[in-house]
């Protein structure tokens, strides 16, 4: 398998696991009532808390990875010149993906600090 095969398939692996990993996150979020927490037991919030670490590590770990992906994509985009017309693709639309997803990152990144905050 060619390096852009394999980088092809690692961006089909990592948009699903990402996708998946969103949703989770978002139905934690979902979940959350912001007045039902105050009457929580801190050992039922403190079990929250571990839950959401995990989901929110995933995440993070996940968008890291697909950020690393795209970075690799964007390289082999410009450098090969026989790119196969099922995967050609214009740069430009991969830089945008990158910089949405890491502009997601970050985005979850500030929204964690407020969660842990709640839930500490």
């Amino acid at each position: 398998m060619n390096s852009l095969n394999l980088a092809w398939e690692s961006f089909d692996f990592y948009s699903g696991k990402v996708s998946q990993a969103e949703y989770e996150h978002s139905n934690f979020l979902n979940d959350l009532d912001g007045d039902f927490l105050n009457f929580l037991p801190k050992s039922e919030k403190d079990s929250l808390l571990s839950k959401y670490k995990i989901i929110y590590n995933n995440l993070n770990i996940l968008y890291g990875k697909y950020i690393d992906n795209l970075s690799e994509l964007i390289v082999l985009n410009n450098n090969i010149i026989d790119i196969p017309i099922e995967r050609e693709i214009d740069t430009a639309t991969l830089l945008t993906l990158k910089e949405v997803t890491t502009a997601l990152r970050s985005e979850l990144l500030i929204s964690s600090k407020k969660i842990f905050d709640i839930l500490s």
